[in-house]
């Protein structure tokens, strides 16, 4: 693995993107408060997706009910406590400095990566049609 660093055009590039994502986000949260479900596998089968309950899962965490986000949404939950701090320090490495770390991974270190994604994919999804009523 090694760490390197990609020199950014302009900080507008990052403000457009984290808007245009923030954008995105919003609308799926309006969309899910005002009971239009937006997941076509639970629509057609009645079994949730692996994604399912992240919208109530977010909205709890932001009310700082970190253990009901967790039993709705176990992944989405822990990829949001982990992601955020780091994204955090891109944005503002970004902003000051223009310019984002960025990881080179060796062929074995992707494999490994993709197998630890699906497995805890499938764990969470498991979880999900398991324990969750959605």
């Amino acid at each position: 693995m090694k760490l390197y660093w990609v020199q950014l055009p302009r900080p507008r590039t990052v403000v457009l993107v984290v808007g245009s994502l923030a954008a995105m986000g919003g609308t799926i949260m309006l969309l899910q408060l005002c009971g239009i479900m937006l997941c076509p596998l639970k629509r057609l089968t009645g079994i949730p997706c692996f994604t399912c309950g992240s919208t109530r899962a977010l909205f709890a965490l932001a009310h700082g009910e970190l253990k009901s986000a967790f039993l709705l949404q176990p992944l989405i939950v822990s990829l949001v406590l982990i992601l955020t701090p780091i994204a955090i320090g891109c944005l503002s490495t970004a902003w000051v400095h223009r310019r984002l770390p960025c990881l080179s991974l060796t062929s074995t270190e992707k494999i490994i990566l993709f197998i630890t994604i699906l497995s805890l994919t499938l764990l969470n999804w498991a979880y999900l049609i398991r324990n969750i009523d959605l």
